[in-house]
């Protein structure tokens, strides 16, 4: 089988389809141009390299040679890493979710020429089922509509475009946040909480470990995050025998997970439970604690340092192979097990609770025997800075050295991702611009090293990045920041407000403009840290479930205001002002 243009890409997913009979295009010019030039639409895929239902629809449709014919036919196809290119992948996911309610990877997208996007939706089957038309079925239809009733497609990229563009801010009524808007915004959450398993709502089921973060730092949240941590600890979402935990459940209670590992959900957990460890004295959190940093090190670390993005779902073609077991694989390792999911174990807390130290070499002796997933070494600069954020947490936690030094040695590694004028790369090693999370949570682990390490001239980098991503990112006008700088190759420029998996662009950076506010007295950060929370006053009510991160930092600043050292809430700052390092 012949190579296509994405065999030599530096994405890992992009390789993965390298060898498709699909012509793929990686995003940019030569293939919008070959778009204008023989007037197609843009067919778009969007997924990452350790999704599973993106493998699927690659098997099923994306290896088969009379789809991959009709679509070199009449589209031009291009693939993005939605890991590599956030800024695209946000974009094309709000329009999908606004046409089809739904979200999710693989993201497949129709688009223009001047890539408006005017159908879309995730996973397509090769055959219709459950009312879900073929991946066949919507090409022949958009291939007919674009030959015969293409004003109806223009009319609609028309109404699209007019909703991506839109501004979100100009409606939001600005407001102080106050202690009666915290409590608010906890009944709210509380509301949907599932008071057997814990977590919020029904399967699937996310760790929103930012709003369990958020939670337990109040009186009236603490008790439903610290019974959400703890039956995650105990169920198959975390990893039982080798640590860290997969990206979601699939169940109501935790046990069957979706099997890939992300190292945001690391980070994020890590600061969850770094936060349960100080609220309640169950050693679950502590062992979760330690297994996730041992895991990281062991399963994601790189031989440069630092850690790469993602551990694939599937192993060998099938999903959860390497972490679930045959019943009889478990009793010939004296571990009697009856199946829990799809005919094979998964290993929770009920069957952790039997091992003796033989049975865990047992079974760590097996699984090594396995194909292991396969690993994405892409390093991301805010994934690797939430780490930093995360280890420092854990540190002044639990005083193990051990975080210390991997919060202190991955920080002097991200210094090699901060250009001179203090911009910020999105990966290492990639000249490639970062965007406003990387900006913010870069700038945010140095100033939290920094409290640790404080002759280590951590400050003065998060004061330059901090510099950065007010002039190339904030808008004084609406005390917003744009995702991405202006000069990219897009369709539009959003404006990042909500935490999906990990925190928005905009409640990091209020994040980090209050941080160096309370530490330089500087009213250049302090300013648009007191004006952003005050913007997003009306989101921290009506989308609580969405805004733990600003939620979090809504209680920093109300903890600030009452201390008379640091700037306060009404803009007077009266601090004892750290010296650069």
């Amino acid at each position: 089988m012949r190579s296509n243009r994405l065999a030599t890409e530096r994405s890992l997913y992009l390789r993965q389809h390298g060898r498709n009979p699909v012509d793929w295009y990686p995003w940019g010019e030569e293939a919008f141009s070959m778009a204008r030039q023989e007037d197609r639409l843009i067919f778009l895929s969007i997924g990452y390299s350790s999704c599973h239902w993106c493998h699927v629809m690659e098997r099923e449709t994306f290896e088969d040679p009379l789809v991959a014919a009709f679509l070199n036919t009449h589209f031009v196809c291009v693939k993005v890493d939605r890991e590599e290119r956030p800024d695209i992948d946000q974009i094309y996911m709000e329009a999908v979710q606004m046409m089809s309610g739904q979200g999710g990877w693989p993201l497949s997208v129709w688009l223009t020429p001047a890539l408006e996007p005017v159908y879309g939706g995730t996973y397509f089957p090769p055959e219709a089922i459950h009312g879900r038309p073929s991946f066949r079925m919507v090409l022949e239809r958009l291939r007919q509509m674009w030959a015969d009733e293409r004003g109806t497609l223009m009319d609609r990229a028309s109404r699209i475009r007019a909703y991506l563009e839109a501004d979100l801010a100009g409606h939001l009524d600005p407001a102080e946040p106050t202690p009666a808007l915290i409590d608010e915004a906890v009944a709210q959450i509380l509301t949907r909480y599932d008071a057997v398993n814990g977590g919020f709502g029904g399967a699937p089921k996310f760790p929103m470990s930012m709003l369990l973060r958020f939670l337990l730092r109040t009186e009236t949240g603490r008790d439903a995050a610290l019974h959400t941590l703890r039956m995650m600890c105990r169920g198959g979402i975390h990893d039982q025998l080798g640590g860290g935990f997969h990206r979601y459940s699939t169940d109501s209670n935790w046990v069957v997970p979706h099997f890939e590992k992300m190292l945001y959900d690391q980070a994020l957990m890590i600061r969850a439970l770094a936060e349960a460890m100080r609220r309640s004295d169950d050693p679950v959190f502590a062992q979760a604690l330690q297994r996730t940093g041992e895991f990281l090190d062991r399963e994601m670390r790189l031989p440069e340092g630092g850690y790469g993005s993602a551990l694939d779902a599937d192993n060998d073609g099938v999903e959860g192979g390497y972490y679930t077991w045959t019943s009889a694989e478990l009793e010939a390792l004296g571990l009697p097990a009856e199946p829990n999911w799809d005919g094979r174990v998964i290993l929770d807390a009920s069957h952790a609770s039997m091992w003796t130290p033989r049975i865990q070499d047992a079974l760590r002796q097996a699984r090594a025997s396995k194909t292991p997933p396969a690993f994405d070494p892409k390093w991301i600069s805010a994934w690797n800075a939430l780490v930093v954020i995360g280890s420092c947490d854990a540190y002044l936690t639990t005083r193990d050295e051990r975080w210390l030094q991997r919060a202190t040695s991955l920080a002097h590694l991200l210094r090699t991702c901060v250009r001179a004028d203090g911009s910020v790369r999105h990966e290492r090693g990639v000249d490639r611009p970062g965007f406003a999370t990387d900006h913010a949570l870069t700038a945010l682990a140095f100033a939290r090293v920094h409290d640790l390490e404080p002759t280590g001239g951590h400050l003065s980098l998060a004061i330059s990045i901090g510099h950065v991503l007010i002039d190339r990112f904030w808008e004084f006008e609406t005390a917003t920041v744009y995702f991405s700088e202006a000069a990219h190759d897009r369709l539009v420029r959003r404006k990042d407000w909500f935490d999906h998996a990990e925190p928005s662009a905009n409640s990091a950076a209020i994040a980090v403009f209050g941080t160096l506010g309370r530490l330089t007295g500087d009213p250049t950060f302090h300013n648009p840290a007191r004006a952003g929370l005050r913007r997003v006053h009306d989101l921290l009510l009506r989308e609580s479930f969405s805004m733990g991160f600003a939620l979090e930092t809504a209680l920093d600043q109300l903890e600030w205001a009452s201390d008379p050292t640091v700037c306060a809430v009404d803009g007077t700052c009266t601090p004892t002002p750290t010296s650069p390092s």
